[in-house]
């Protein structure tokens, strides 16, 4: 297949999303820094790569730690076990503000949802995760690490308290 520059001579970015939100991203990738440029970007020059070091920690590292934490809680006397992800409520809230960002944290809240039925099923273990805020964060953790029954939840830490809840995503019907 021939590069876009090769075949095309026009490229067009289409943004779907309500609330003419897809806009801001539209705008950002046409007239700010990374990625893109229209303004003096030659035709033949590849853009840039984006820098995923925030796709790497964030994504990647919760489905590598969750690969290490199944494997050592295989090696447990005890079967099952308790395991709580960290995300944002910025990964379930459309905000047109730290695009990468938001994006690793809904993936991680989508990795835990869908993660979570298959490891209580085969390996006993509840997998929930909570969304941040530094002050309640504590409390967000204890309510699953003290209470084996629950899974597949997510709890936002918002200012003094724990909301709690299961956000259906998209694919997750």
């Amino acid at each position: 297949m021939a590069p876009a520059t090769q075949t095309y001579t026009n490229v067009a970015i289409v943004t779907a999303a309500g609330s003419g939100i897809g806009l801001v991203p539209t705008y950002s990738l046409l007239s700010h820094n990374p990625p893109y440029r229209v303004a003096g970007l030659d035709i033949k020059e590849i853009p840039p790569a984006f820098d995923l070091a925030c796709t790497d920690i964030n994504s990647k590292g919760v489905v590598y730690d969750t690969q290490l934490a199944i494997h050592f809680v295989h090696q447990n006397s005890i079967p099952g076990g308790q395991f709580v992800g960290t995300a944002s409520s910025i990964g379930i809230r459309r905000r047109a503000a730290l695009l990468k960002y938001a994006g690793t944290k809904a993936a991680v809240i989508v990795f835990c949802l869908a993660t979570a039925p298959i490891l209580q099923i085969k390996d006993h273990i509840t997998f929930n995760v909570h969304m941040t805020d530094l002050n309640t964060v504590a409390r967000a953790y204890h309510r699953y690490l003290d209470a084996r029954n629950l899974n597949g939840e997510i709890a936002e830490a918002s200012v003094d308290q724990v909301l709690v809840g299961r956000t259906r995503c998209m694919g997750m019907e």
